[in-house]
Order: structure tokens, then C-alpha cells, then sequence
């Protein structure tokens, strides 16, 4: 596929080139028997117009679709105590909130190691 440099070009930031470059080669490899395009730039190589993505040579959908860094995993599960009533809840977790504020300890919510450790030797205020 022979782009023109306006296409390349594009007036939009490069995730906005990227995703019509993503378009293109899905648009032509679901053309029956297409499975890999070379994308031509006014008959030029494209490589290098494309940030992260290697266009000097053939490329496939599976190539734009697949991440080409790891995927970030979740944050942990905010585990709280249970209220008074054997539920974990929003009561319990505030709770811990304004004893981690009063105590000086990173306000989590959880009750963590240290928490757990202030909490063994607390006293009313």
C-alpha cells in the first residue's frame, strides 16, 4: 500500500497516526488472503514514521494489536477489618483512617503491619 505523505503526515498527534495506521491494516488484511501489509510512503520505506512500530518491512494486524510492553498490573485489594457487625466496611476503614491520621502512619485504610503493631499498645485519647 502506497501511503501519501499527507497520510503519514497527518495533522493530529502520533496515537492519532497510529490508530488510522491500525484502520489501514485492518481495513486491508480482511481483504480475503491479505495477511501481511507493506506500506510504501510515495514509494519510500516507512520505517521510522511510525513511533514503536517496525514498518520497514512487511507488517500484520496481530503486530499493531499486540502491546509491545508489559501490561501494568492492579493495584492490590484493599482488604479492612470487619464493622461491628462481622462485615468489612466503610465504618471499619475510616476508623483506621483517623487512628493511621492520629498516630502519624501512612493513611491506607488497611490495617497493615504497623497499624496493627500501634494499635496493640494504643490507648484512649
Amino acid at each position: 500500500m502506497d501511503l501519501s505523505r499527507a497520510f503519514v503526515k497527518g495533522r493530529r498527534n502520533d496515537g492519532s497516526r497510529l490508530a488510522r495506521l491500525a484502520e489501514l491494516v485492518h481495513t486491508l488484511t480482511g481483504i480475503q488472503g491479505t495477511k501481511r501489509v507493506l506500506l510504501l510512503a510515495d514509494g519510500a520505506s516507512t520505517a521510522g514514521l511510525f513511533p514503536g512500530v517496525p514498518t520497514g518491512g512487511p507488517i500484520t494486524l496481530h503486530l499493531l494489536d499486540t502491546p509491545n510492553g508489559p501490561v501494568p498490573k492492579p493495584p492490590p485489594r484493599r482488604q479492612t477489618a470487619p464493622d461491628d457487625d462481622g462485615r468489612l466496611g466503610p465504618a471499619t476503614a475510616n476508623a483506621i483512617l483517623a487512628f493511621q491520621k492520629r498516630k502519624r502512619l501512612n493513611r491506607t485504610g488497611v490495617a497493615d503491619s504497623a497499624t496493627k503493631k500501634r494499635l496493640a499498645s494504643a490507648r484512649r485519647p
